[in-house]
């Protein structure tokens, strides 16, 4: 699990690089790990990820869309 870093915020978290959050891992320890992993947002943004280091698109397609406008998705050339 490549994606996987120490947390700032407690021992009872990890630094998720993919979706560059903290997430908790309390109360299953790995398994919280693995359900994360496991995710539809993790997921999704893996493939971005992905598409990304591979140059795919260039660095700009790791971006978040959801808070983006739709003209705003067109300009970065995220959505055809």
């Amino acid at each position: 699990m490549d994606f996987v870093r120490p947390s700032t915020v407690s021992r009872y978290h990890f630094y998720c690089v993919v979706c560059r959050k903290d997430v908790s891992n309390g109360h299953m320890g790995r398994r919280d790990v693995i359900r994360h992993m496991e995710g539809a947002r993790h997921i999704h943004n893996k493939e971005l990820h992905d598409a990304a280091v591979k140059g795919v698109k260039g660095i700009d397609v790791f971006v978040e869309t959801e808070n983006v406008s739709l003209e705003e998705q067109v300009r970065r050339n995220l959505v055809k």
